[in-house]
């Protein structure tokens, strides 16, 4: 989910960037000094490692099991929509028994395993070692739905985080923006995109403010937009405006099914709101509809 590959490759960029930097700064000075030499040369060059620093990632990805999708080979971590990262010399894996080899063990906050567990790794840890927390869901919705909450013993084992809050170790957000290349740019259409479309508006919903007061504020904008126009709702939240409950299920990367994306295309207008209002948060659902459904609100 939420745009699993685009994030995958992402992540392999940040995280070996900075490791190496830090490292070039001699942060991790216990380490064997003659396997680093200094990330920052002074013809701006980023230097390699002739160790390959290894990286461990422990945890799935919210239901996507491992490896995760989009990020399953060394290759696929040394390189960004088909471009070759400036450090490649490093080594992904998924194999729990590397927990004490690895360089770098990331954590996903929603996954995170038992305390019983994690007592166990932390025992076993190497003094380098570098744990990240990794998550990118707001703190608040995080609180209620995640395993891990109210965990005291994930306190101060944590060297790095990776959120979408940009004090973050590492910012890094559901989705980002990028300028288009010359050969992506196209004339603006002047389609009419109202053109059979059948309806008017829907909004699928599976959060509806049962738990989360913040939640009850985009049911009361529903509420009362349905005052004005026809919204349809798929979801869970269907029930609480009188509508048959119906899914609207998702593919891996968090896209619409095909019989939903079907389904959802009758429409002029699809509506996408935030899930809660937290600094710095946007949620994936903006970038998780296509922009050739027309407009989404």
């Amino acid at each position: 989910m939420k745009h699993v590959h685009l994030f995958a490759v992402f992540v392999t960029f940040v995280i070996v960037s900075l490791f190496l930097y830090y490292s070039g700064r001699g942060v991790y000075s216990e380490m064997d000094s003659d396997n680093f030499i200094n990330v920052g040369s002074k013809n701006g060059s980023v230097a390699n490692y002739s160790k390959p620093r290894k990286i461990l990632i422990y945890t799935e990805f919210f239901y996507s099991g491992l490896p995760w999708p989009g990020l399953t080979t060394t290759e696929d971590f040394t390189q960004f929509k088909g471009q070759k990262c400036s450090v490649t010399n490093c080594e992904l894996t998924y194999d729990k028994k590397d927990s004490t080899s690895s360089d770098v063990v990331i954590f996903h906050a929603y996954n995170m395993p038992s305390p019983k567990e994690m007592l166990r790794l932390q025992r076993q840890r190497p003094q380098h070692q570098v744990w990240v927390y990794f998550h990118l869901e707001n703190p608040i919705v995080t609180s209620y739905i995640a395993p891990h909450k109210h965990r005291s013993d994930l306190d101060n084992v944590f060297n790095w985080t990776m959120t979408f809050m940009r004090e973050s170790d590492i910012f890094h957000p559901y989705g980002f923006y990028l300028p288009l290349t010359k050969g992506e740019r196209s004339s603006v259409s002047s389609q009419n995109h109202a053109i059979g479309k059948t309806k008017l508006a829907v909004w699928l919903g599976s959060g509806c403010g049962q738990v989360l007061d913040e939640r009850k504020v985009r049911m009361m904008y529903i509420h009362n937009l349905r005052k004005l126009i026809p919204v349809d709702i798929y979801g869970n939240c269907a029930k609480y405006f009188h509508q048959t409950v119906r899914d609207c299920s998702k593919t891996a990367d968090d896209h619409p099914a095909p019989e939903c994306a079907s389904l959802l295309q009758e429409y002029k207008f699809i509506l996408a709101f935030e899930n809660m209002n937290c600094k710095d948060y946007i949620t994936e659902n903006i970038g998780a509809i296509p922009w050739n459904w027309d407009w989404s609100l």
